[in-house]
């Protein structure tokens, strides 16, 4: 990394460009080193730039080498409650009210959340107050049916759960179908993901139940938890027939997976992986 940051220095050295050094951020994930190395030298004067737990924004979406659901929901609430808050004294009819939600809010909470792994309940949970407003600018009451607000004859909303799975999955059938380094890193982590969930299978034809193990698999790996959620929703994607037989595992007669299946040996897994 250090020799990276050396050519960037070189070339901002030649074209005169000067950085804010002290504005510069740095995570890594997975280090191999201890935590007094984890520095890199920065600029003409070599500043160093410690590695932080901490968030790092980058354009917009936040990184941290341990991803938390506390500090999505955090994020996501924040932007709701800000959007709510600017519009709640307002008068919006209904057409415009729709157009906020389907044309502003969501797609910043889609952009947000495009490498966060927040389960449809979690997404109710923050989209919750937009709900109430929307009914409280409708003059509805508080029991109505939430269908009426989503049905297309009706107010015609979108749920930001909805549009994050379509994206997310259709994300990940772009990767895989692509020649490019994005489909290697891709084929990469889901090739990690099926040996942490103990498949031997091609993982694509699985059987990807939300068990405790493939749960816990698929809240870290992003194109996993886009397969998982596929899955749920009878969504299939093939393989090639040649590259089938690299992501099948031979071993034994019997099948890890259906003998802690059976006997529900979940404690364990966590022990192997």
């Amino acid at each position: 990394m250090q020799k990276i940051v050396d050519i960037a220095n070189d070339f901002y050295l030649i074209n005169d460009i000067n950085i804010n050094v002290k504005k510069s951020e740095m995570i890594i994930i997975n280090p191999s080193v201890e935590r007094h190395e984890q520095v890199i030298e920065l600029g003409h004067d070599r500043f160093i730039v410690q590695a932080t737990n901490d968030e790092i924004r980058y354009l917009g979406v936040w990184f941290s080498n341990k991803p938390s659901r506390r500090r999505w929901m955090q994020h996501i609430s924040t932007t709701v409650k800000s959007f709510c808050d600017t519009v709640r004294r307002k008068f919006v009819p209904a057409g415009q009210c729709i157009y906020l939600i389907n044309r502003v809010l969501i797609p910043r909470l889609i952009y947000i959340a495009q490498i966060m792994t927040l389960s449809e309940h979690d997404w109710n949970q923050v989209f919750a107050p937009v709900m109430k407003l929307v009914k409280n600018w409708m003059k509805l009451p508080k029991n109505t049916p939430s269908s009426l607000l989503f049905h297309e004859g009706c107010l015609g909303m979108d749920h930001p759960w909805k549009i994050h799975y379509i994206n997310i999955i259709t994300d990940l059938t772009i990767k895989l179908n692509s020649d490019s380094y994005a489909a290697i890193a891709t084929q990469i982590r889901l090739r990690d993901a099926q040996l942490k969930s103990l498949i031997i299978d091609l993982i694509f034809n699985c059987d990807l139940h939300a068990t405790s193990w493939i749960k816990l698999q698929a809240r870290k790996n992003v194109p996993f938890n886009a397969l998982v959620i596929a899955k749920s929703l009878d969504i299939s994607m093939a393989i090639d027939l040649i590259d089938r037989s690299t992501w099948s595992i031979s071993g034994g007669k019997e099948l890890i997976l259906k003998f802690f299946k059976q006997y529900q040996l979940t404690k364990g897994i966590h022990l192997m992986i």
